[in-house]
């Protein structure tokens, strides 16, 4: 009888060009088996083949490219229809022949072993950890901004002052301090306000599982496995959208030409590509406002790191590293620059273009959320059998500095909030 896993797997390759008879295709693979002495036999044969052809323990014709296991279906397929052999297909006759030499490469025992599923190796069952191997990720930007209290509106307002210089008659908007003798006329001035508007924005997941695969798994459950990557997902795409969103139905982010604070330091006269030195750091912190050093980050692409070690400051002969630590390579990495953090995170631009490396004070930033939503139910796909599980998250968030602010003095070198390094091609 056919084994309706083979089916299954089957019709998982994806390429319509394979579907064939569960029959013919157990029929083959059987045939391969027994001319590979049992070395691919398995319950899933296709999927025990196609792990088969990931391993480099020999080379074999469809190990080039990345369509062997596509391949070696569409050769199964010829060799199961109409009653052909496998010898009869080139590729697959030189696959069983180079699976056996590399079976003879091997000593086998001349008795009852587990090399050989036939033999005895079927009965030797594999133990599966509850443990769950993930890598990890420092994606929540969202808990360094300032997150405002939100009531029973979609909306909040939030009024501020509308300031973009320094200079006299420009404070606070306009305000204009005048000194006068006794007597002496005083010119009327006022501030000027604007206001910063959230709205909320919906960040929804959605997933779908079967009745079975919930009554059938143990240890780590499906549903605690999803539970567990979901809220990462969702802090993904928030922290990405506090960087690079648009402000289309997601936040607006820092990086985004619509936050009109940021600015952008110029590379160095000669400086090579794909670089990082020191005047860029010493010039990227002195355009960042002296209220918004005491909080300010370093958010640096993976690859920067490469570049912070090589800088120096001096001159030839003279020069000191200056994010080097004191005992060389052989100490952990500083994790400060000018004294505050430095954060790889996924959303900075890769080394040499603006947004590598962002110097930014995420106290700056408003957010308001109602926080995570979860909701399942069984009557979505209820003919299917599947459970549907949701998650939302209502939020939204922008930069309220809405401007670089001119300085009293030295007019040509605004400050802000939000400094990046231009593009070093």
């Amino acid at each position: 009888m056919a084994n309706p896993q083979v089916t299954s797997q089957w019709e998982r390759s994806g390429d319509p060009r394979t579907e064939v008879r569960a029959d013919e295709v157990e029929k083959a693979l059987a045939e391969i088996a027994a001319a590979t002495r049992g070395a691919w036999r398995h319950s899933q044969p296709l999927e025990r083949i196609a792990t088969s052809m990931r391993t480099k323990a020999f080379a074999h014709p469809y190990q080039e490219g990345g369509d062997g296991f596509a391949r070696f279906l569409m050769d199964v397929k010829a060799a199961g229809q109409g009653g052909a052999n496998w010898s009869a297909v080139p590729r697959l006759k030189a696959y069983v022949e180079k699976s056996n030499d590399y079976l003879k490469t091997k000593t086998l025992p001349a008795g009852m072993n587990e090399t050989v599923g036939s033999d005895g190796g079927f009965l030797v069952t594999p133990e599966y950890s509850n443990q769950l191997l993930m890598r990890t990720y420092d994606n929540d930007l969202l808990q360094r901004t300032t997150m405002l209290p939100l009531g029973t509106g979609n909306t909040l307002k939030i009024n501020a002052v509308n300031e973009s210089s320094r200079a006299n008659g420009s404070r606070f908007g306009g305000v204009s301090g005048q000194w006068r003798s006794e007597g002496g006329t005083v010119t009327a001035s006022q501030p000027s306000l604007a206001q910063v508007s959230l709205t909320l924005e919906s960040l929804s997941v959605l997933v779908r599982m079967t009745d079975e695969l919930m009554a059938d798994t143990s240890g780590l459950s499906a549903e605690a496995f999803v539970n567990l990557v979901v809220p990462q997902e969702l802090a993904f795409k928030i922290g990405d959208a506090i960087v690079n969103g648009d402000g289309v139905t997601k936040p607006l982010g820092i990086l985004n030409g619509a936050t009109l604070s940021q600015v952008s330091v110029a590379k160095e006269t000669g400086q090579a590509a794909a670089t990082i030195v020191a005047e860029n750091i010493l010039k990227m912190w002195a355009r960042l406002h002296v209220s918004c050093k005491k909080n300010a980050v370093w958010l640096v692409d993976p690859s920067v790191m490469q570049s912070l070690p090589l800088m120096t400051v001096g001159t030839a002969g003279a020069q000191l590293a200056v994010y080097m630590p004191p005992g060389g390579l052989k100490d952990a990495p500083y994790a400060t620059l000018m004294g505050r953090p430095v954060i790889e995170t996924e959303f900075n631009a890769t080394l040499g273009t603006v947004g590598d490396i962002i110097l930014w004070d995420p106290t700056t930033y408003l957010t308001v959320s109602r926080g995570v939503q979860a909701a399942s139910s069984m009557h979505v796909y209820f003919l299917s059998n599947e459970n549907a599980f949701r998650w939302v998250q209502r939020i939204d968030g922008r930069s309220w500095w809405t401007s670089a602010l001119t300085p009293k003095n030295g007019s040509s070198s605004t400050l802000t909030n939000v400094v990046t390094l231009a593009t070093r091609a």
